[in-house]
């Protein structure tokens, strides 16, 4: 994925992970880290895709942070 984010020059990457009930977080954004030396900032968040809820809201929120 690093790879990608400096062949494409991504500011900004997210691993996006389903939800599920062992993750103590509520879905969304669980941690974001500046990567040295290229000063990339890699996220890892969560999304539930168990019911009907909007995924186009939770990835617009994930993607705003």
């Amino acid at each position: 994925m690093m790879a990608h984010g400096q062949l494409y020059q991504c500011d900004a990457l997210t691993l996006l992970y389903p939800h599920h009930s062992a993750l103590t977080e509520l879905p969304g954004v669980l941690g974001s880290y500046k990567v040295p030396p290229v000063g990339q900032q890699l996220s890892a968040a969560t999304i539930d895709i168990s019911g009907l809820g909007n995924i186009k809201e939770a990835l617009r929120s994930i993607a705003s942070v």
